[in-house]
């Protein structure tokens, strides 16, 4: 029997004496998508504790088998059994074994995390004066449930636990249901228990005569509820989204799938792609040269943020300091001009619709102030001949305009380190790497850029001596993403973004101090209380995982940070629906294509009944 109503189950509990719990994906869920993830992170952990301690998981899992082959008859195996048969050579010492035994429950424990919803059944049932109990078919020992019911505050909540481990009888073979029956003396008792597996927790209860209601489990759930990850298919991948299987799929009843949340919208589809990319960078082996970031453009805001709350967080002392560097496309443009004047520069780097006016406005911040009959359409790359020209008889305008802004741009480029002989990198969310080379052309020294996604234009970053690094895409080596990755990548950029409008220029004062000027502020900027709350909850994802695995982690799931986006990809595509007051909030400007403010979020994807 499965059930999906809350108030449905606590009549079922209503009528019984004892209720029965199944511990893992019931009770408890998983920050990790499956048990063999974590078993395979414990590998990682040696081989890097222990240099040559290869192929953990495998001797882990023959180990298992040879125990249970070697006593057929005893119902069931415990951790203690399964080391004893763990195969030893020269580099699996019974040292190195015994760091392995020691490893495996202290670190699966962090992992597991109280159920929500099914912990409010059973304290329900504890209210009701029910008798609770657990039933787990397990190889860990006692301690480690005594551990995690002290860590959760449930010594008040269950009355008893019955173990395979301990007991060597398992559910799935129906003598663990027989020994509880003995024990509970549930003859005649009014009895149900609440379990993710069909099998063991329904089919072979029901030998012993008692009632099993199927829960599905975090996975099975996650998997309906819009989050379309295949468990098991690479164990990284299983770790780096475990807590957004955790939360889709943790809760078990039906209700209201539509996220109207803001944190929880920033944990589920932010906070995967915020935890890839840290780990990314972080383990990057450029990074480790550097003396400081300079996370660039509005998009830096959040992402430095971010930066200096997990260094911290993790105790990274090592990783260089980093900087917020307010840049934009416009303010680079123009001040290249004025060191070699290329009308190029402002046809070639991107599309415009609008009209010329508009395009000046945006790319130049020069305002024609023509008669609106000259007021025309433009479209590029179409018309880029037609706009060089243009160009060109403005030149005398645009250079003197160009000229002033370099030199407030170098000074306040050389009052940040930007200009000094450190070495130092800009974080961006990237693409065509614009900013980065004419910042290296304006300044007259290469960079390193490290973004989310570069596309095939950041080869001239290259061609300026710099480099750039892409963390989900990257064009310079090849590592290109499937057709429609950069359109859905609008829905990041409605997110990172800063409380100021678009940069507009550098201007000195009388001192000859260089400060920032701003546009005038956008749709982001007026919902912008929303999206510190949206990204606080990617920080919270980050933190809870960061928590289950330790910074170790990090080194582990960099490899499988493709898998980043399918939170993101399964919102963009309306599988997981989100309210209205966040689609609001979630605008991206770009006035530079001549576009003005554009959804994050397609029509499809918000639930305007709902939110």
């Amino acid at each position: 029997m499965q059930m999906g109503d809350l108030e449905a189950l606590k009549t079922i509990i209503a009528e019984c004496e004892t209720v029965s719990f199944d511990f893992f994906d019931t009770l408890v869920a998983r920050r990790s998508a499956s048990p063999e993830a974590v078993q395979h992170y414990i590998g990682f952990r040696l081989s890097r504790e222990r240099g040559g301690l290869e192929g953990f998981f495998e001797r882990r899992v023959q180990a298992e088998r040879t125990a249970r082959a070697r006593h057929p008859g005893i119902g069931d195996v415990d951790l203690g059994a399964i080391y004893a048969e763990f195969p030893t050579d020269a580099q699996w010492t019974s040292d190195a074994v015994a760091r392995a035994k020691e490893l495996e429950p202290a670190l699966d424990s962090r992992f597991v995390w109280p159920r929500p919803g099914v912990i409010e059944l059973a304290r329900y049932a504890k209210k009701a004066g029910k008798r609770v109990i657990v039933v787990s078919d397990s190889f860990y020992p006692r301690a480690f449930f005594d551990d995690l019911v002290r860590r959760f505050g449930w010594s008040d909540l269950i009355d008893a636990i019955y173990l395979s481990s301990e007991v060597k009888a398992r559910k799935d073979a129906g003598t663990l249901w027989s020994l509880v029956v003995a024990r509970e003396g549930l003859s005649g008792k009014r009895f149900v228990h609440f379990g993710d597996n069909p099998r063991s927790d329904v089919e072979t209860a029901a030998t012993a005569g008692l009632r099993g209601v199927l829960i599905p489990g975090p996975p099975a759930l996650a998997a309906e509820r819009g989050i379309g990850h295949r468990v098991g298919r690479d164990w990284p991948a299983d770790l780096l989204l475990g807590p957004a299987v955790a939360l889709r799929g943790g809760y078990p009843y039906s209700r209201n799938a539509t996220i109207t949340d803001e944190r929880e919208f920033g944990y589920l589809v932010y906070g995967p792609i915020f935890l890839a990319f840290f780990a990314w960078l972080v383990t990057h082996p450029a990074v480790q040269q550097l003396e400081r970031l300079f996370f660039s453009s509005r998009e830096g805001h959040f992402l430095q943020r971010l930066y200096d709350r997990l260094r911290e967080h993790c105790g990274f002392e090592g990783l260089p300091g980093s900087s917020y560097l307010p840049m934009s496309r416009r303010a680079v443009i123009t001040a290249s001009l004025a060191v070699s004047f290329e009308p190029s520069r402002v046809t070639d780097r991107g599309g415009f619709r609008g009209t010329v006016e508009s395009l000046f406005r945006a790319r130049l911040g020069y305002d024609l102030n023509w008669p609106s009959r000259f007021v025309l359409p433009v479209r590029l790359p179409e018309d880029r001949t037609y706009v060089q020209k243009l160009l060109e008889i403005l030149r005398p305008q645009l250079l003197a305009r160009a000229q002033v802004e370099r030199v407030a741009m170098r000074a306040y480029c050389e009052s940040v380190g930007l200009t000094s002989g450190a070495e130092v990198g800009l974080v961006d969310i990237g693409y065509s790497g614009t900013i980065q080379t004419l910042l290296q052309l304006i300044l007259g020294r290469p960079l390193a850029g490290f973004y989310m996604a570069t596309a095939p234009g950041v080869a001239s970053v290259r061609a300026g001596g710099g480099e750039a690094y892409g963390c989900f895409q990257d064009a310079l080596r090849g590592d290109m993403r499937p057709d429609g990755f950069m359109r859905k990548t609008v829905l990041l950029e409605a997110l990172l973004t800063a409380p100021h409008g678009q940069l507009s220029h550098f201007e000195l004062d009388e001192s000859e101090r260089a400060s920032p000027v701003f546009t005038e502020p956008g749709v982001s900027q007026r919902y912008f209380s929303a999206l510190e709350r949206v990204f606080e909850g990617g920080v919270d994802y980050c933190l809870a995982a960061i928590e289950a695995g330790g910074r170790e982690m990090l080194g582990a799931i960099v490899s499988a940070r493709g898998s980043a986006f399918l939170p993101l990809e399964a919102a963009f595509a309306g599988d997981i629906r989100v309210g209205e007051a966040i689609a609001e909030a979630m605008y991206l400007d770009d006035a530079y294509c001549g576009n003005g403010e554009i959804a994050g979020l397609p029509e499809a994807a918000v639930d305007r009944l709902r939110a």
